[in-house]
């Protein structure tokens, strides 16, 4: 009995992603023994799997930025306030008109959500 040369290294799809990423990262040509696998069926259920942590990194590295930009815009306000470039009135109309903002945001992820 003879093995085809595909089946002398068995890799999953989300395997063989992260080390296409990784090579294309760094610029390197993948060998041969991961190009072996190019042409590999994949079922639906592992191209869902990868999909989904793909989309998982997405929404945590859009947290994170949005947190950051609301952190920042934080403490550029509190700065004027204390240079007393921006009033205490200026900062809690700033305040109140971002929560409305954020309660808009809310309402509209609760929308999509359900």
């Amino acid at each position: 009995m003879s093995l085809e040369a595909k089946d002398l290294s068995k890799v999953g799809f989300q395997d063989y992603f992260r080390l296409r990423r990784q090579l294309q990262a760094t610029g390197d040509i993948p060998n041969s023994q991961i190009q072996q696998h190019d042409n590999d069926p994949i079922t639906f259920d592992e191209a869902y799997d990868t999909l989904n942590l793909i989309v998982d990194d997405l929404l945590r590295a859009s947290d994170m930025y949005a947190k950051v930009s609301v952190d920042s815009l934080g403490v550029l306000i509190t700065m004027l306030v204390k240079k007393g470039i921006l009033s205490k009135k200026d900062y809690n109309t700033i305040l109140e008109e971002s929560q409305k903002l954020m309660n808009i945001d809310k309402d509209d992820n609760y929308d999509e959500e359900h």
